[in-house]
């Protein structure tokens, strides 16, 4: 049973795969369908971006009027404890505690202090008191942890702060172990210093959380908090007497490791916004989850799932039509296109009433015999071509080289006797077999070298011993076959422009060896060397100039392995020039 089961999914698989109606209706289904999708994620990815960004520019608004009333309180805090601690009177008790027992002076004290905070005495505690704890004032009942005679909590929570900058917030938040007024949020503390700038008491204003939270009171969307980061605790401006660790609050937390800055961003499901209030370490901070918003978005997706499943349906339908229309002149043309594959070339493809396909079934009729004449034509081309430029080439260097040799034979035929002549016609007559009458396009290089000794034998004779010849041949190469008559004409070239109008000895080096899988066959002379050296940069431009045997070489080598031979002319380090010819041992 399994077994029919999945025999009757593969012909069906098969059956999908093969048909061209099911191929087009996929198709077009999935073409239809992809901007309706992508439309509505879109849409919906839009949609929730601005609601996010609608969310950060209120909470971020709303966080800039908390910053500047909150630094606007502070402001007016820190006019009020330096004015306390810059006061002559306050100063001078201070410095004189036996002033300390004149009810007048206490009185006039008082006074001040109580002036200084006037109107404020509800939102607002201040307390001056001297270093020991000894002398005291304050507008309110004067907490047990600020009488620093018994306790020392204000000197150890101020030490560090023995700077030369006159003004610090010791606290931001109060815990109530330091000040057991729940009603206190914040608490402030500045040095009264004498003329010697040594510490001679305390200025402490208490501000009272109901002063903070007016700062909130509109802010029925988002919480909000005032951060100390260098303690990492937070609270709530509505009741910051009560602080927690960064951890209570989960939108704050949700920062992850963005630094604290002035900023605004949606992350980790809640939209966050922070500023640094001016002048203080601390921070004003407002978060609100996205479940708020969440509501509204699913309303959103809803619409856009609904637009989904309808434009898919439309999508379907379309595409149905569309592929049955275009199905019918396509099945014509692949019955006709099978024909062709079995060799039928010549097949012309009826007409459609279609005005596209019928320019299509035109197109691939012309296509059709255009590639059938062009194949027969750039076959037969080619053949021609390479075989017309190789006779061409390989004849060219007959007549250049039977010259060279015949004038070599006249000049010493006039000079010297018989023995000479007949060695010369000896070799003239092998070369001349080898050149004439061996029809073969390749060689072995054997027989290359053997035309070369031939050669060199002649010029040799004719130089006497001025001609000095060495070998060094790879003996177990010789059966490698190359193109004919691409050694013996650098020889010639090497003696006719290299050597014949030098003084002294002259040498000629063959070397034929492999490396690397390639053939390496050099020919070196201790001759002047090339005069014109751009043309052992570039041998295309010696098909202008009489070095007709150093071209025939180049291009005969470019045509026999298809340019990954080699012919290349370099500067001998002793003199003279050193030539190269690298065949590739496998193709």
């Amino acid at each position: 049973m399994q077994s029919i089961y999945y025999t009757f999914n593969m012909d069906y698989m098969k059956k999908i795969k093969t048909t061209l109606f099911t191929r087009l209706f996929i198709y077009f289904f999935i073409l239809i369908s992809i901007p309706i999708i992508s439309f509505s994620i879109v849409s919906s990815t839009i949609a929730k971006q601005k609601v996010i960004d609608g969310l950060k520019l209120n909470i971020n608004t709303l966080t800039k009027i908390q910053e500047t009333k909150i630094e606007s309180i502070f402001e007016e805090y820190r006019h009020k404890a330096y004015a306390l601690s810059k006061n002559e009177k306050i100063i001078n008790l201070l410095k004189n505690p036996s002033l300390y027992n004149n009810n007048k002076y206490i009185s006039e004290i008082n006074s001040t202090i109580f002036s200084t905070m006037k109107g404020d005495t509800y939102h607002a505690a201040a307390v001056v008191t001297s270093i020991d704890g000894n002398i005291r004032f304050s507008t309110h009942p004067l907490s047990e942890e600020y009488d620093l005679r018994n306790h020392f909590t204000i000197l150890d929570m101020a030490s560090p702060l023995m700077e030369s900058k006159p003004f610090k917030y010791t606290k931001i938040l109060s815990n109530n172990g330091f000040n057991s007024n729940n009603n206190v949020s914040l608490i402030m503390l500045r040095y009264i210093f004498d003329e010697n700038d040594k510490a001679i008491g305390f200025v402490l204003i208490d501000i009272y959380k109901q002063r903070l939270k007016n700062i909130v009171e509109t802010n029925t969307l988002s919480t909000s908090l005032i951060v100390d980061t260098d303690s990492y605790l937070a609270a709530e401006l509505d009741n910051a007497s009560e602080y927690y660790s960064f951890n209570n609050y989960p939108g704050l937390n949700s920062r992850g490791n963005e630094p604290f800055s002035n900023n605004t961003f949606y992350k980790n499901n809640y939209v966050l916004s922070i500023r640094q209030i001016s002048t203080t370490p601390f921070y004003i901070a407002n978060y609100i989850k996205d479940q708020t918003f969440n509501d509204n978005y699913k309303q959103i997706i809803i619409l856009d799932i609904l637009a989904i499943f309808f434009g898919l349906f439309l999508s379907l339908i379309v595409a149905y039509f569309l592929t049955k229309e275009i199905t019918k002149p396509i099945n014509k043309l692949i019955k006709s296109m099978k024909r062709v594959e079995k060799g039928n070339l010549a097949i012309t493809i009826e007409d459609n009433s279609i005005i596209e396909m019928q320019e299509l079934n035109e197109s691939f009729n012309k296509m059709v015999i255009q590639i059938i004449n062009l194949l027969q034509t750039t076959k037969e081309s080619q053949k021609r071509i390479y075989e017309a430029e190789r006779e061409a080439l390989e004849s060219q260097i007959n007549p250049h080289f039977l010259f060279n040799t015949l004038n070599t034979i006249k000049s010493l035929a006039k000079i010297n006797g018989e023995k000479e002549i007949y060695t010369i016609s000896i070799k003239l007559g092998q070369l001349l077999r080898s050149s004439i009458y061996n029809k073969n396009t390749n060689c072995e290089l054997e027989k290359s070298l053997e035309l070369v000794k031939s050669y060199l034998t002649i010029q040799q004779i004719r130089f006497e011993d001025k001609l000095v010849v060495n070998y060094d041949i790879d003996e177990s190469i010789l059966d490698i076959k190359t193109p004919k008559l691409i050694i013996q004409p650098l020889v010639e070239n090497a003696i006719i422009h290299g050597l014949e109008p030098k003084m002294g000895k002259w040498l000629i080096q063959i070397e034929i060896y492999k490396s690397n899988g390639y053939l390496i066959i050099n020919v070196i002379d201790n001759g002047i060397g090339f005069k014109d050296k751009e043309y052992m940069n570039n041998l295309e431009l010696l098909s202008q100039t009489k070095h007709v045997g150093v071209y025939n070489i180049y291009k005969r080598l470019e045509l026999a392995y298809n340019k990954k031979a080699s012919l290349v002319f370099v500067d001998n380090k002793y003199g003279g020039t050193k030539a190269t010819i690298k065949i590739p041992l496998v193709l």
